[in-house]
This record gives structure tokens, C-alpha cells and sequence, in this order.
């Protein structure tokens, strides 16, 4: 029936057992219309069709015999996954180590894929914690495997990227810090950094380029809703 005013539209949650069976789904991720599926305990990323969701019959994520820029298709990563986000028409993956640049390209490639994947090597342990990711200002920001915060900043105009360091005058805090579920965010003028296990938010004014004293909350979560801040134990 047409929902009339006053109706109440309830759906049920829809659950499917044969897409990507036995495969852990530790984080489910959304980017240029592609569904990405991946787990903390490998280095295989899975990717949806990015126009025909055929659920029922399996093709959202079943890969074809012949690819083009839509179908479903997988990556292969040389480390477990930690975390993914987009910057721009970029999608940045992070292993333990290392950081990868998935961007899609106009023909097939000589491996047979319609994306590039360039890695970006840097020390070991400068990959991200599990969801500790952030865009501030069109530079993906991060909490290191080292408890470090870094960013990289894309440099566009020489086509090159950079990663720097951004908690050299903390880092000996960072370090006494239990990193268990740390998350990241910024929102106006503010970088935060939660660490729930710890009760303790940090907060980088990116104004004045300055670390304001830790604030010790009773926080586990952070979110933004309609432009305003809110916070819960």
C-alpha cells in the first residue's frame, strides 16, 4: 500500500548468507558508487558492481569472466587492512605498514583491472588504526600503528605526496595512551582524537596550529549531527 500521513513505514534488516560467504566483514565502506568489504585479518578487498544490485542472484559482488569500469571485482593488498577513506577521486587504503592509492582509469590495464593501485611506502607501523581516519581540509589525517598522528598532504600541482608528522610536541603522551578503539575527527577549526579506554579527547586547534591541554571526559563516542558536536560515555 501508499503510505498515507500518519502511516509508520517499518522495514526489516536484510541479511544475506551466500554474498562472500565465510569472509569476515570488519568494515563496509562506500565510495563512487561501489560497496567495499573488507577484514582486519587479511589483505583482500572485495567491491560491488556499481550500478546493478542483483542481490538476490549474487552479482553484487561475483566477478565477471569480462571486467569493465563497473563490475564487481576484488584487490589484493601485501598486508592486512586496517582502514580506507576517500579523498577526492582517490581511495586511500591503509595496511599495517603502508598506505595504497586506488584510482580508476578509462581502459582495462595490462593485469586485466579498470583501477591503479600505487603504493606509497613509508617506515613500518605508519599504517592506520582500525577506522582512525579523517579528512581535515582535503588532507587525510590518521593515528599511526606507532601512536603517532600523521597527515598526508597532496601536493597537486607537482603530482606528489607527503606525509608529515602532526604530534611531535605530544608524542610522549600518545605513547602512555591505550590506543583500544581510538577514533578521529575534524569539525570546524578542530582535529579530536578520542581514546574511550582512556576517558581522554585531545583536540588539535588547526587555527592556531597548537594542541589544546587534554580534556579528560568521560567519552566514547564523538558524532557530528546537523553541524553540532555530541558526545556520550
Amino acid at each position: 500500500p501508499v503510505p498515507a500521513v500518519g502511516d509508520y513505514v517499518m522495514s526489516a534488516v536484510k541479511t544475506r548468507t551466500t554474498l562472500l560467504a565465510g569472509v569476515d566483514k570488519d568494515d563496509v565502506f562506500v565510495y563512487k558508487n561501489h560497496v567495499f568489504v573488507s577484514n582486519f585479518d587479511g589483505g583482500r578487498i572485495y567491491y560491488s558492481h556499481a550500478t546493478t544490485y542483483a542481490e538476490a542472484t549474487g552479482v553484487l559482488f561475483t566477478i565477471p569472466g569480462t571486467k569493465t569500469a563497473l563490475t564487481a571485482d576484488l584487490l589484493d593488498l601485501d598486508g592486512k587492512y586496517t582502514a580506507m577513506i576517500g579523498r577526492k577521486d582517490v581511495l586511500w587504503i591503509s595496511t599495517t605498514d603502508d598506505w595504497f592509492k586506488i584510482t580508476k582509469t578509462e581502459t582495462v590495464n595490462s593485469y586485466g583491472y579498470w583501477t591503479n593501485v600505487e603504493k606509497f611506502d613509508q617506515a613500518e607501523r605508519t599504517g592506520a588504526l582500525p577506522y582512525a581516519v579523517a579528512i581535515h581540509k582535503g588532507d587525510i589525517v590518521f593515528v599511526g600503528q606507532n601512536k603517532y598522528v600523521y597527515r598526508i598532504v597532496s601536493l597537486e600541482i607537482v603530482g606528489t605526496d607527503e606525509m608529515r608528522l602532526a604530534s611531535d610536541n605530544i608524542e610522549g603522551l600518545l605513547l602512555r595512551l591505550d590506543e583500544t578503539g581510538v577514533r578521529i575527527y575534524y569539525h570546524e577549526r578542530y582535529i579530536f582524537i578520542l581514546y574511550p579506554a582512556e576517558a581522554t579527547l585531545l583536540m588539535f586547534d588547526v587555527a592556531e596550529g597548537e594542541w589544546q591541554p587534554p580534556q579528560t571526559i568521560p567519552m566514547n563516542c564523538i558524532s557530528v549531527i546537523g553541524g553540532v558536536r555530541y558526545g556520550h560515555s
